[in-house]
C-alpha cells in the first residue's frame, strides 16, 4: 500500500512534466515497483539522466525495450515505432516502502531543472 500511495504521489506529479514525457494511464492494478519516465527527446532523457547523477538517484533502463535492436534478431525487419521510443527514451527509478513524500519532493525539484532545455 505504501508503493501505490508513492506511485499515485509520482503519477500526479508526472503530469505536470507532460511536455517532456509520455505520462502512462493511471493503474491502480500495478506493482508500483518502480517510476517510469518516457522521455519524448533523447536531449531531455539525456538531461533527466544527467540530473540523476549529480543528485546520487540510481537508474535502470526500462526492460523490455525493443528486442529487435538485439544482434540475435538482426535479420528481422519490422517498423516498431513505440518500442523504439521506449528503447532509446525509457529508464525508471525504484519505488518502495522507504520511499518518502522528501524523496518525492526532490523529483519535483529535479523535474523543475528540465524547464532549462
Amino acid at each position: 500500500e505504501i508503493r501505490r500511495g508513492n506511485y499515485e504521489l509520482y503519477w500526479s506529479l508526472l503530469k505536470w512534466y507532460e511536455k517532456y514525457f509520455y505520462v502512462p494511464e493511471y493503474s491502480y492494478g500495478n506493482s508500483c515497483f518502480c517510476f517510469p519516465f518516457i522521455a519524448k527527446t533523447p536531449e531531455i532523457k539525456q538531461k533527466l539522466l544527467d540530473l540523476f547523477v549529480e543528485n546520487g538517484i540510481e537508474y535502470r533502463p526500462i526492460v523490455g525495450g525493443n528486442l529487435l535492436k538485439q544482434p540475435y534478431l538482426r535479420e528481422y525487419k519490422a517498423e516498431t515505432p513505440n518500442a523504439d521510443i521506449l528503447h532509446e527514451n525509457g529508464i525508471y527509478i525504484g519505488c518502495n516502502q522507504f520511499t518518502t513524500e522528501r524523496d518525492i519532493d526532490l523529483l519535483n525539484l529535479i523535474l523543475e531543472e528540465l524547464d532549462d532545455i
